[in-house]
């Protein structure tokens, strides 16, 4: 079934909330680029009760070696709903390498909706082994079903500042065209890419993500992710 991109979005994105005390669900998350390679996530999260969820799980790889563990992860967060306010997700949590160096992550983000248009912000902070902050970011979306998706952020990776805008119009029955570009701190461009976006959903277990197209110095872009919800 062929959806838009919001929908897709929602299925993927919401359907991984709950509410039930002691209830756990799975999923895998699988990202395939141009030479076959691919990245897998899985992961379990549990809910016990009070908005209280906890999330664990491993990464690894797949390429010309076979499957190789690169990593795990683990953390806990609260979803907290305000009437008339939205919904807040704030999340900690860590990343161990196949080193056994674990890096802290922290995000939060908050989810509102107003007559006609939908807003996320959020933010989310990075940790080394140390303790030291080794990068951070910040971003706001909003959409509408004039003017699609309008995405606005502002990354930092050891010092260095970059600012991105991606915009995504809607171009057909569930294909998308997204356009990105990344700025230095001088207020020049340094990255880009314009992309076409397609989202297949078979009910609300199984969603894939098909993105082509080029980056703004030519390289071409293709990758597909699938994601599998197991309540």
């Amino acid at each position: 079934m062929k959806v838009s991109l919001l929908t897709g979005l929602i299925i993927i994105g919401l359907t991984l909330g709950w509410s039930l005390e002691g209830e756990t669900r799975t999923r895998t998350r699988t990202t395939t680029g141009q030479q076959g390679r691919s990245v897998t996530a899985q992961s379990t999260a549990s809910a016990s009760g009070g908005g209280q969820y906890s999330r664990q799980g491993t990464y690894q790889t797949t390429g010309r070696q076979g499957q190789i563990p690169i990593g795990s992860f683990a953390g806990s967060g609260t979803l907290t709903h305000t009437p008339g306010q939205g919904i807040q997700n704030d999340y900690t949590g860590m990343i161990t390498n196949q080193s056994g160096q674990t890096w802290g992550v922290e995000r939060s983000a908050t989810y509102s909706q107003t007559e006609g248009s939908r807003q996320r912000s959020g933010t989310t902070t990075v940790t080394d082994p140390q303790g030291a902050v080794v990068g951070s970011s910040q971003s706001t979306t909003s959409y509408t079903p004039e003017t699609g998706f309008l995405r606005n952020g502002t990354t930092t990776r050891r010092g260095t500042t970059t600012t991105s805008e991606s915009t995504a119009t809607q171009q057909g029955d569930g294909t998308w065209q997204k356009n990105t570009q990344v700025s230095n701190s001088q207020g020049e461009t340094v990255a880009g890419a314009t992309t076409s976006i397609d989202i297949t959903c078979s009910g609300s277990q199984t969603c894939s993500k098909t993105v082509s197209g080029e980056t703004l110095r030519g390289y071409p872009i293709d990758r597909q992710t699938t994601i599998q919800l197991n309540p």
